[in-house]
């Protein structure tokens, strides 16, 4: 059997009023629901399958200890997170409206599961879930669980785990889909994240996925000098630019990147060089044009893009920063201004890519993943969410 699971917060958005108990701040988990077998601390029921796990981004810290905490109660299910805004999880919670759906509280402090609050039907789950979302403060997080039904995982006789950055996580899902329907009983499971979250899980060993795929090459050196990567497996897929964003409705009138060196403009945001690719390809070629050296004290270096695109979103600390072109697109297009695209000459494009990972028993199957990735129909689909199809040889 297999299992969906799905968490949203309301991250303090005003929301419909819903049938469910609530919870204060303060108040403990167990005050929320009649006391009940689980609560009790008898054993959770025996149940095997697979939970993909949709995290705001305000709840990946906590989220971290509460699947350690549900993976003592199930450890027979098999858990794959995706980390993503809420705004952008609530349409993907309603896609399948034949399900039922429990709805159940867990803390990571008492690392407990609360019995059911509510059984719904899965299309009223994104208005429900959003207004029972509980503060980070009291350490709960609502999560639901439905049960397929039939569907197209249902049956699957071998299935195929990639990590990803959740920047990925658009053309991932039609990637996944796409590879499903030409691969009977195939199911690929996404566990995405933030990237420099992912990478450090699965050079630890936290995280045991089959094939990574990569927004850039650069991300995946730390897995490179840890050994878990598979040499010689290292496939790239697409290609992407990188954009110079400046706050919106561009208030300094900035025009090109030699306005970067303007004395209105104080910070620059980039994702750090050494990790990221974005940050490493605006350098070279910022040096290629003769500018980094005006720029260069502007510099403000952030682990990675969304943390560099915040600041210029919010308009507080920046007045510039640097992403992925793709991001901008489908992410930042209504938040900020696009001041330019990294040119060619001096910029190369960056290669997405995804690569085989050390330990995996489905190596066979991963090789035909990273080979359908590089198809005509997979490369449509790169084209679709605004990366480029990799250029033909000869």
């Amino acid at each position: 059997m297999v299992m969906v699971l799905a968490a949203l917060a309301g991250c303090g958005k005003e929301s419909a009023p819903t049938e469910t108990a609530t919870v204060a701040p303060g108040d403990r988990a167990e005050t929320a629901t009649p006391k009940s077998e689980t609560a009790s601390g008898k054993a959770a029921p025996s149940v095997s399958g697979t939970l993909e796990l949709f995290v705001p981004c305000a709840f990946n810290p906590p989220s971290v200890k509460i699947i350690q905490a549900f993976k003592v109660k199930y450890p027979d299910i098999e858990v794959a997170k995706q980390v993503e805004n809420v705004e952008v999880l609530a349409p993907r919670i309603g896609l399948h409206p034949a399900r039922r759906v429990q709805v159940l509280q867990m803390t990571a402090l008492q690392g407990r599961v609360v019995e059911p609050l509510a059984n719904w039907r899965q299309d009223m789950i994104c208005t429900h879930l959003i207004a029972a979302g509980l503060t980070l403060s009291a350490l709960l997080i609502p999560v639901c669980i439905a049960r397929a039904e039939g569907g197209p995982e249902a049956g699957a006789t071998a299935k195929l785990v990639v990590s990803l950055p959740h920047v990925l996580g658009k053309v991932f899902g039609d990637l996944k889909a796409a590879f499903e329907r030409s691969n009977a009983g195939v199911t690929v499971v996404g566990d995405a994240g933030l990237v420099d979250e992912v990478v450090d899980q699965v050079a630890a060993k936290e995280s045991s996925p089959d094939l990574f795929l990569s927004i850039g090459i650069r991300e995946l050196e730390t897995l490179r000098k840890r050994g878990r990567l598979v040499v010689g497996s290292l496939r790239e897929c697409a290609v992407t630019t990188v954009s110079v964003l400046v706050v919106k409705g561009n208030p300094l009138n900035l025009t090109s990147l030699n306005d970067l060196a303007k004395p209105e403009v104080k910070v620059i945001a980039i994702p750090a060089p050494k990790f990221n690719s974005a940050g490493a390809a605006f350098v070279a070629g910022m040096k290629h044009l003769g500018l980094w050296d005006k720029i260069k004290g502007k510099i403000l270096t952030k682990p990675i893009p969304k943390y560099a695109t915040a600041l210029v979103e919010q308009n507080t600390g920046a007045e510039a920063c640097v992403t992925y072109s793709s991001c901008y697109t489908f992410g930042h297009a209504k938040t900020t201004h696009l001041l330019a695209v990294m040119p060619a000459e001096g910029c190369r494009p960056i290669a997405c890519a995804a690569v085989l990972v050390t330990g995996s028993s489905q190596q066979e199957l991963g090789r035909r993943f990273l080979d359908f990735l590089t198809s005509d129909e997979a490369q449509g689909i790169w084209e679709k969410w605004g990366y480029q199809r990799l250029a033909t040889k000869g």
